[in-house]
Parts: structure tokens; sequence; C-alpha cells
């Protein structure tokens, strides 16, 4: 005997991050931001804090169309995470790459994050995108998440190794 499925019911459920999103996100923080940035400097100049320029698709706008694309309605309370203290929490973890110092905070906080390999391969799939860079952020994801998550050197240490020899299976 077979029965037929039933309508569907996650149809409409929208997933996290999808309820306030709308697709001029990343506009309107990349523009907060740079008045947030000259509200503070008394000026503007058009970069953000690593000197990238808001046009080259780097600088402020790059990451609000990262944060955007990766956490949609709640990109906004990484970005302020970002915004928060002395500012470093806004820099790039790795060059090349719009992945901020908040999100490791932000994933530790919210999201359950509890290595570092959790958060360069599940959280920002840097891993996936670029093995090298993954590898370069380690120290900076591993301080931060030290940090948050109250980690002694010697876990410290176990991280760095542990993530570095994930790393080694992406490459050939």
């Amino acid at each position: 005997m077979s029965q037929r499925a039933g309508p569907c019911r996650t149809a409409s459920v929208a997933v996290v991050g999808a309820h306030g999103y709308s697709p001029d996100l990343a506009a309107r923080m990349a523009q907060q931001q740079q008045r947030d940035t000259r509200h503070h400097r008394g000026g503007s100049n058009g970069s953000d804090s690593s000197g990238s320029s808001s046009s080259d698709g780097g600088g402020e706008t790059g990451v609000a169309r990262h944060l955007a694309r990766s956490y949609g309605d709640r990109a906004p309370a990484v970005a302020a995470l970002a915004a928060s203290g002395d500012g470093s929490l806004g820099r790039r973890l790795v060059a090349g790459h719009p992945v901020i110092a908040a999100e490791v905070v932000y994933a530790a906080r919210h999201e359950y994050c509890q290595t570092a390999c959790d958060f360069v391969a599940r959280r920002t799939r840097l891993a996936f995108l670029d093995v090298d860079a993954a590898e370069a952020s380690l120290p900076a994801v591993t301080r931060l998440l030290a940090k948050e998550l109250g980690w002694g050197r010697w876990r410290v240490a176990r991280e760095l190794v542990d993530a570095r020899r994930f790393l080694d299976t992406f490459r050939v």
C-alpha cells in the first residue's frame, strides 16, 4: 500500500536570517558603515580601516555584501559587533577575503562554534574556498575563540594543531 505525500509543510518557512532580509541590505549596511566611519574620523576619505576603497568591492561594500549574504537579517548584528570596542573586530582575518574577526566572536556567542575547524569549515567555508587563507587565519581565529570560550594555552595549541591537520586533508 503506497501513500501519497501531503503538501509540503516547509515551503513557506523562512530560514534563519530571512525574516528581515531585503536585497538592498548590503548597500544599506555599507552606507551606514561609511556614515559611522566619517562621523568617527570627522571627515571622509572613502576607505575602510584596512585602507581598501569602498568602490573596489573590497572595502565596506565587499564586507557588507559578504555579511548580508552569509547572515541575512542578522548581518547588522555582526556589523555592530565589528564596530564595537577598538574596531579590531572589523578587520579581515586574511587579505583577499571579506571574512572579519567579528564573525568569529558572533559564531562563538550565537552559533555554538566551539572549534577553529568548525569556524573555517562550516561557519565561513574558508577551508573549502582557499586552504592557504584558512590556515593563515588560524592564529586570529584561535585567539578570538580562546578569549570568547575561556581557553587556556594548551587548548589554543591543540586547536592550532588539529585545525592545521584538518586543512592538510584538503591539500593534494
